[in-house]
């Protein structure tokens, strides 16, 4: 692979303190644990502490808009409560 000159490392931006994330983990927990720490993907790890993915943002986005549409449809099948 071709280095380009005056083109910053991964290492000048890449972030230290990272947040892992359990495969077991909720991804609800998993993305408010990314959003209070200023991540946008965190690394994925077993029981072992083996690396086995990575969870991104859009990820997160993904799981809780699909969340959302199913409940919407759900509440859309259900008659209306008559007062």
């Amino acid at each position: 692979m071709t280095r380009f000159e005056d083109v910053p490392l991964v290492k000048d931006f890449m972030k230290t303190r990272v947040h892992t994330a359990s495969e077991g983990e909720d991804v609800l927990e998993a993305a408010l644990a990314l959003l209070e720490a200023g991540h946008s993907g965190a690394p994925v790890v077993n029981d072992d502490g083996k690396l086995v993915g990575v969870l991104s943002e859009v990820d997160c986005v993904r799981v809780m808009s699909s969340a959302r549409s199913m409940a919407s449809s759900e509440l859309a099948r259900r008659p209306c409560a008559r007062r």
